[in-house]
């Protein structure tokens, strides 16, 4: 029977690792070298993509060259190790693992730029090792290149909500607000993290929900009984730590996080969170062999709009029509479909969407929020 559990088994891991490492150094020379027999040249445009990359990986690029022992794998595994520190390592591999569970939530590796991580997953996606195994590798931000068990992405948290919607609010306390009922109505925002519901990272720097733009309409929607979930391709502590001193501890019951490239799924208790272990060990087998559930009153909001994003997986199973993409780029590169549900600025077109979302659910009564009707009157306030 394929795998069930939302993790990497220690196998996989060891073999990811020596795979994604192997792609970095071989990036990394490549900027230096600039061989056109390098399987990094086949682009016919590389010359361009590599001119237009941030100083900053010409700098890491040579440094490879003179110090090539720091970065063994053994050392970027040693650079991802600690979540807190790992952002200040732009060339890393984070083997994300949760204490007393085998195996690993997902590797993300962080070290080649931009589309030449293209180059790298479609040869990965090429060995015989991947074709064999059950586990995906997809792009994230700007820079890395993630692994999953197959299965396990933006969309799996969804499904898996669907299915378990009321013991879940019920075991987390939920109370419903003057304008919304979670529980009764299902109805709930699921969004992204980086670059929707607060900034994106920088070298260095993690920017936290209490700066955002989004955090003011969005304590309000709280307010009012709305749930919100994070979905987020990032370490779970992290997301957590970026969202905490934001959220009064009576509103953290409102809020779901799914982390790790959504291998876990966690809720707040009162005075910790708490990973859901049966998301863990049975979402994927729900998603495989269980009927459709009731659906959700839902709309999912992301920035990575083009159809091998993170954030696709999560459009594509809301519908595209409750898809809100909060991008800037409406160029070719962006399925077509979300351009309708198009709202620029990022984290402050979450801002706009939110607040919108605000005014509607104190001008009605309780009731199914996200409406044909009620979504078209977002999109002519805000999108565009």
């Amino acid at each position: 029977m394929p795998n069930q559990s939302t993790y990497l088994d220690e196998q996989l891991i060891d073999m990811i690792v020596k795979i994604s490492g192997q792609e970095i150094r071989d990036f990394l020379d490549f900027l230096v070298t600039k061989d056109t027999n390098s399987a990094f040249a086949r682009s016919a445009d590389w010359p361009v993509l590599a001119a237009n990359l941030d100083p900053q990986w010409h700098k890491i690029a040579e440094n490879f060259q003179q110090q090539p022992d720091a970065y063994s794998d053994t050392v970027l595994v040693e650079n991802g190790r600690c979540y807190q520190t790992a952002v200040n390592h732009p060339v890393r591999i984070e083997v994300r693992r949760t204490d007393n569970v085998p195996g690993a939530a997902q590797v993300a590796a962080k070290g080649i730029a931009g589309d030449f991580r293209l180059n790298a997953i479609e040869r990965i996606k090429a060995t015989a090792f991947y074709k064999r195994n059950a586990f995906e590798v997809k792009l994230s931000g700007t820079s890395s290149f993630e692994f999953n068990t197959l299965g396990v992405d933006k969309a799996l948290p969804l499904i898996y909500l669907a299915h378990h919607w009321e013991s879940i609010l019920r075991a987390v306390g939920y109370q419903p607000g003057v304008n919304i009922n979670a529980l009764k109505h299902r109805t709930v925002i699921i969004a992204d993290g980086d670059g929707t519901t607060y900034g994106m990272p920088k070298s260095g720097e993690l920017p936290v929900l209490k700066d955002s733009p989004a955090c003011a309409p969005l304590l309000k929607y709280l307010h009012s009984g709305g749930v919100y979930v994070i979905i987020s391709g990032n370490n779970l502590q992290r997301t957590l730590d970026r969202i905490n001193n934001a959220i009064d501890d009576d509103l953290k019951k409102n809020v779901i996080v799914a982390a790790n490239g959504c291998a876990d799924l966690a809720v707040y208790t009162a005075n910790d969170y708490r990973m859901i272990e049966s998301y863990r060990l049975n979402a994927i087998g729900d998603a495989r062999n269980k009927p459709n559930a009731a659906p959700l009153d839902a709309i999912y909001i992301g920035d990575d709009g083009k159809s091998d994003g993170n954030d696709f997986p999560a459009f594509n199973e809301i519908g595209f029509d409750r898809s809100f993409y909060v991008g800037e780029d409406r160029s070719a590169g962006i399925f077509p479909s979300l351009l309708k549900g198009h709202v620029r600025g990022f984290e402050s077109g979450t801002a706009r969407i939110l607040s919108y979302i605000n005014q509607l659910s104190q001008q009605r009564e309780q009731g199914v929020l996200f409406t044909e009707k009620n979504i078209e009157a977002i999109l002519q306030r805000v999108g565009g």
